[in-house]
């Protein structure tokens, strides 16, 4: 018989030990990690995954920003808001919310590749 897979206990015990990593990281860098969740439109289902994500991030020590964006900003105004938190140095990581507003969705492997490797918390830069 196969073993059933509790993911709540995994993902407390995986939020404690990084919880941890990122406690050391801060007293010996003197650096809080901050992560930029850019989110465009109004989408509910999106709205409660970052809400989500942004809870996780404050109760592991990690900061957050909402980079909320109108569902009608133009494909070249969603680069400039990627490429200025690509520029920011107090945020270290940024994250997508997808799927993108129909208008905007042809180009999300854009939007995806003007994110700074360093800075993709999604692993999704080629």
């Amino acid at each position: 018989m196969g073993k059933i897979l509790n993911g709540k206990d995994l993902a407390v015990k995986l939020n404690l030990e990084l919880k941890d990593k990122i406690s050391s990281i801060i007293k010996t860098s003197g650096i809080k990690p901050k992560l930029a969740a850019v989110l465009v439109g109004d989408d509910p289902a999106s709205k409660l995954y970052i809400s989500i994500k942004r809870k996780t991030c404050s109760e592991i020590g990690i900061s957050s920003i909402l980079v909320d964006l109108d569902k009608n900003i133009t494909k070249s105004k969603l680069l400039d808001e990627i490429e200025k938190l690509n520029k920011d140095k107090s945020v270290h990581g940024i994250l997508l919310q997808l799927p993108l507003p129909k208008d905007l969705r042809p180009y999300t492997s854009e939007f995806i590749e003007q994110i700074a490797p360093i800075k993709d918390v999604d692993g999704l830069h080629p």
